[in-house]
């Protein structure tokens, strides 16, 4: 018997008896795009390629042909509205904040359907982006508002107390 030599995962294996690399074949070990060779070859060929000397197990069944891959790419039930979303979200930091909070809903209706996979993934980063950007302007604007009615409160009370002074000690 010769001395045969075999290339797995990118490991070189031998010398081995061939009756070793036969067992490896029906264990599925080697596979019929491993590389083999033995003296007398040419060079080091596909182990599937050498003629009755392998029988390949379940395990490592012959390639489908390319044509037998999909190509088509999933179709997802509705797109994505993460520019919408981004807009929206932009628009509710520069002007108000009413397209805030419709960026705010959307967004988190959006993300939810695009990890159930009802919705195109594409749009992921811009919808988060927009999604945050509402929750920005609202915040924003409800802390202007607070800010608004402290002020107001404030002013109101020192003029009241500016008034009553005037009048109970004279200046």
């Amino acid at each position: 018997m010769s001395d045969w030599f075999c290339v797995i995962h990118g490991q070189r294996h031998g010398p081995k008896p061939l009756s070793e690399l036969q067992d490896w074949a029906k264990q599925g070990i080697l596979k019929p795009a491993d590389l083999v060779w033995t003296e007398g070859m040419a060079g080091w060929v596909p182990a599937g390629t050498v003629q009755g000397q392998f029988v390949f197990g379940a395990a490592s069944p012959a390639m489908p042909p390319s044509s037998a891959y999909p190509t088509t790419t999933t179709a997802y039930p509705s797109p994505h509205r993460g520019v919408t979303i981004l807009v929206l979200g932009i628009v509710g930091i520069a002007c108000c904040f009413i397209p805030g909070i419709i960026a705010w809903a959307m967004g988190e209706s959006d993300l939810r359907d695009m990890k159930e996979g009802r919705m195109d993934p594409a749009g992921y980063s811009l919808t988060q982006a927009g999604r945050i950007f509402g929750i920005v302007s609202v915040v924003l604007a409800v802390a202007s508002t607070l800010i608004g009615i402290l002020l107001a409160i404030t002013g109101h009370l020192a003029s009241f107390y500016h008034f009553h002074a005037i009048h109970r000690w004279g200046y």
